[in-house]
């Protein structure tokens, strides 16, 4: 989102200085043909960047919390003529976080049978996969994501399928993904989890709990990450610290792409109050 935004702005910028250039021009030819520029410049950057505008408006949208907000200035970035690829991407994921899923399905289903580079075929498939996951069809996207991941790794890409390999049971090649993805990016939060919890599953305490270490020196930002490390503590009965990191879940929003449930949460703080209790 942030990349995302600093193009907006550099294109904003972009036009908005060469017109300030010519209406300084006609402005040293005549009062009166430098505000003619004036109002024709305005109405000329109006119509060239409105698509530039609808997004940055929707980006600071998105960014204060206002998911619905981001939606509608990107659904009318996305109406105009000649819009970007990524922006229609970002269009349908955003789409998808806020749970509106045959919508997010419908978009980027439109955008795969449009023409696109490789590279933009594969950031489509890459949130169809995440469409799959939300309507349960877990195989089918793990199998999408490993035929993009063989051609197009990104940090993305790595953090879904690394989840996913998880939730679908298959520990053996979910511990070869994620160290594989450590190895892509080693400094990422969410592959950090995904890496902790895959040892956790497989029984390997000792590298689960390094890399829980590495992580929360990251102070990360989601909730996953402090759950999912309560269940580690919990398993190792330190239950003051696992209600502790329970807790501190629930000061993360949660979304309709989080893998855990407000309700999860619950259940687990609630079972590690009753574990301090009964010490």
């Amino acid at each position: 989102m942030d990349i995302v935004m600093n193009k907006v702005l550099v294109n904003l910028i972009k036009w908005i200085l060469a017109p300030i250039g010519l209406i300084y021009i006609m402005f040293r030819m005549s009062w009166l043909l430098g505000c003619v520029s004036v109002l024709a410049a305005m109405g000329l950057i109006a119509f060239i960047t409105r698509t530039l505008i609808y997004q940055y408006i929707g980006n600071m949208k998105h960014a204060k919390g206002d998911g619905e907000g981001a939606i509608k200035w990107y659904k009318m970035a996305c109406k105009q003529k000649g819009v970007a690829v990524n922006v229609k991407v970002l269009y349908g994921y955003l789409l998808l976080k806020a749970g509106r899923l045959d919508e997010a399905d419908k978009e980027l289903n439109k955008l795969l049978n449009s023409k696109l580079s490789d590279e933009q075929r594969n950031l489509v498939k890459s949130n169809m996969a995440l469409v799959l996951w939300k309507r349960e069809k877990i195989q089918e996207a793990v199998d999408l994501l490993e035929e993009i991941i063989s051609e197009y790794k990104t940090t993305s890409i790595y953090s879904s399928l690394g989840y996913l390999l998880i939730k679908n049971g298959d520990l053996d090649r979910a511990l070869r993904l994620n160290i594989e993805a450590y190895e892509f990016n080693s400094t990422n939060s969410i592959i950090l989890d995904n890496l902790a919890q895959t040892y956790f599953l497989a029984g390997d305490i000792e590298n689960a709990r390094r890399i829980y270490e590495e992580l929360f020196k990251q102070n990360p930002s989601f909730p996953e990450a402090y759950y999912n490390y309560a269940i580690f503590l919990n398993a190792e009965g330190d239950y003051q610290r696992a209600y502790e990191y329970a807790v501190k879940a629930k000061e993360y929003e949660l979304s309709y792409l989080s893998t855990i449930t407000e309700d999860q949460i619950n259940r687990l703080t609630t079972e590690l109050r009753g574990a301090i209790g009964d010490e």
